[in-house]
């Protein structure tokens, strides 16, 4: 594949994008968890699950950001 000085910035700006939207989606999930924890009962298990990722996203495992990368991924292919 050859690639041009567009397609490398197009693919810089994606990744860029990637990672903002994941950052985005995972402040997004820590807001709506913790309100719903505080108004009604989660069990135990997911409430320990769920206390562990209220973190900074740069704070996650690669392994709890890639979920994250994944859905903007889908998000950003569905837009093109």
């Amino acid at each position: 594949m050859e690639y041009s000085a567009s397609s490398t910035r197009t693919l810089i700006d994606d990744n860029q994008l990637v990672e903002r939207m994941a950052i985005a989606y995972h402040e997004l999930w820590m807001h709506w968890t913790v309100e719903l924890a505080s108004r009604e009962y989660i069990s135990g298990d997911r409430l320990r699950r769920w206390e562990n990722m209220w973190k900074p996203y740069a704070q996650l495992t690669d392994a709890e950001k890639s979920i994250y990368e994944g859905m903007a991924r889908q998000t950003l292919q569905s837009l093109k």
